[in-house]
């Protein structure tokens, strides 16, 4: 059990009795004091919580990348991996450390595929990651042909990509599969307004 810097008191204790006492600050500069990268499985969580609570999100995907290289087995990395990736994507709007993490969780659980999914998101918003993001709408299409969200993907990727008609005719399969209602201009065929000015 590690102990409290300057203590022999477990940290793990110190930690809870803070965050139990509402001091969030105190318990994030003791967890940063003791050294992210020595902090168990229960520290962590505790520095985490810590981290969340004090409004300090570049702590808390500090302490969760700390911790996955030492992750007890494959379901902590996806815990772990998939909180801090979805703060640093949303909250720091770090998308290239946000695709770090989500590829962590994803390597922890391939299977998973609306873990896929959010990295192929994160993907798609970075430039130099689009042929990735490519790959990414590809294999989950392949499991989840019926999944709105892939067209709809593939739709932003073709916009990025300046073809606009494949973008429409994505976000189209992506409406019909969400059973929506498409808007005017994409869902009158190309010509059908000619063709009816001149009948």
């Amino acid at each position: 059990m590690v102990p409290a810097p300057g203590s022999a008191e477990p940290l793990a204790i110190r930690l809870q009795t803070l965050l139990d006492e509402g001091a969030s600050p105190e318990a994030l500069a003791l967890a940063t004091a003791a050294g992210f990268a020595i902090l168990d499985e229960d520290c962590s969580q505790l520095a985490l919580a810590a981290a969340e609570q004090s409004g300090r999100f570049d702590a808390f995907v500090e302490v969760a990348e700390a911790r996955i290289p030492r992750a007890r087995d494959a379901a902590e990395v996806r815990r772990l991996a998939l909180a801090a990736g979805r703060v640093a994507r949303d909250t720091r709007r770090d998308d290239s450390r946000a695709a770090g993490l989500l590829y962590d969780a994803h390597r922890s659980d391939p299977e998973d595929v609306d873990v896929r999914f959010e990295l192929t998101a994160v993907y798609a918003r970075i430039p130099r990651l689009a042929a990735h993001a490519l790959t990414g709408i590809l294999q989950p299409l392949r499991r989840v042909p019926d999944d709105a969200r892939i067209f709809a993907l593939a739709a932003h990727l073709a916009e990025q990509q300046g073809t606009p008609d494949r973008a429409a005719a994505m976000r189209s399969v992506s409406a019909l599969l969400r059973a929506q209602p498409l808007p005017a201009e994409e869902a009158t065929p190309r010509g059908a307004d000619e063709r009816a000015d001149a009948a």
